[in-house]
């Protein structure tokens, strides 16, 4: 769904993922979906430009990083790139 571009999709059915089995695997999805759109808000596409949210979503990132995927570098990454838009 995600990578079809049907992210709130996406992001609800990862969250209720997450919600009903907490692990790496779920939080990784849910990390994706919440990257996707968080980069799409911050930007000003797919609709319209809204910063308050996108600062939550990356909030989010930050507690399922925190949480499950410390040591992944692929999360490390879009954390920084995106804590750099939002510093910009």
């Amino acid at each position: 769904m995600r990578k079809a571009g049907r992210l709130e999709e996406a992001l609800e059915a990862a969250q209720k993922e997450f919600d009903a089995n907490q692990n790496e695997y779920t939080a990784s999805a849910l990390f994706w979906c919440l990257n996707d759109l968080c980069k799409r808000d911050a930007s000003g596409t797919g609709g319209t430009e809204n910063i308050e949210v996108a600062q939550e979503r990356y909030m989010m990132m930050r507690e399922l990083f925190e949480g499950f995927l410390q040591g992944k570098e692929f999360a490390a990454k879009s954390l920084m790139r995106l804590g750099n838009m939002h510093t910009a």
